[in-house]
């Protein structure tokens, strides 16, 4: 049997010269090959780059609907936030997202001048602790504004305000 070396097999082959030598063993990548694989390194990077871009939201996702269901927000009121009356209300109702710790709960009621219209302080419900209320003065036509500054079961606190009209 003949002894086959790297020297046998990269010279041409007697009867197929031609075909023989365009088969020789090239060790150095081909200008093709290296762009493949630049492009094939720098869409891998792209795709790193996107995955880490599209799901960076979705890890404090969490984190955000944890931080939103943390407070008691104002959910709706009685008179509507922005409404007009007819008749003056007697009462201001307050209902949150969560339940309310009433000594540290409050609201007031302010007319056009800064004037306090709520008669004593609020209170919470105590059938639903959700709901806070407080007793109103004889409110003439005008805007009212309402502060409230509320904690929440869990210990936290918020606050805001809104205004409300009586009509004429």
């Amino acid at each position: 049997m003949r002894d086959l070396t790297m020297k046998h097999l990269l010279q041409p082959h007697p009867e197929e010269p031609a075909q023989r030598a365009s088969r020789r063993m090239d060790t150095r990548p081909g200008l093709a090959a290296i762009l493949r694989d630049a492009r094939k390194s720098a869409l891998l990077r792209m795709r790193s780059e996107l995955f880490y871009i599209l799901s960076a939201p979705l890890l404090l996702l969490p984190l955000s609907i944890g931080a939103a269901h943390a407070h008691a927000l104002l959910d709706h009121a009685d008179p509507r936030v922005g409404n007009t009356v007819k008749s003056p209300p007697r009462t201001l109702s307050l209902w949150f997202t969560q339940n309310l710790e009433s000594a540290f709960s409050t609201i007031e009621v302010l007319d056009s001048n800064g004037a306090r219209m709520n008669v004593g302080n609020a209170s919470v419900d105590a059938a639903d602790r959700k709901l806070l209320r407080v007793p109103l003065k004889v409110l003439p036509a005008g805007t009212y504004t309402v502060k409230w500054h509320v904690l929440s079961a869990d210990t936290h606190t918020t606050d805001g305000n809104f205004t409300f009209h009586v009509a004429p």
